[in-house]
């Protein structure tokens, strides 16, 4: 899922009736007409990555893997 639109409420109700949840491009593209879609160069996420000597995946993937 995307980390900055986790929907809790269907991941929850996926996870109740045993429904798969996977992510489609979770890293971001390479941008549309509003703008990138690039969740690896979000201001957030680049600065955890940096606060925590990490690449910005590896924060993309703890914040996934921790929500499972």
């Amino acid at each position: 899922m995307h980390p900055m639109w986790r929907q809790r409420k269907l991941r929850k109700t996926c996870g109740e009736h045993k429904i798969h949840v996977s992510a489609y491009s979770p890293l971001g593209g390479p941008g549309n007409t509003w703008g990138s879609t690039a969740v690896v160069n979000h201001p957030i996420i680049q600065s955890i990555a940096f606060k925590h000597q990490a690449t910005p995946a590896q924060v993309i993937k703890f914040q996934v893997q921790d929500f499972f």
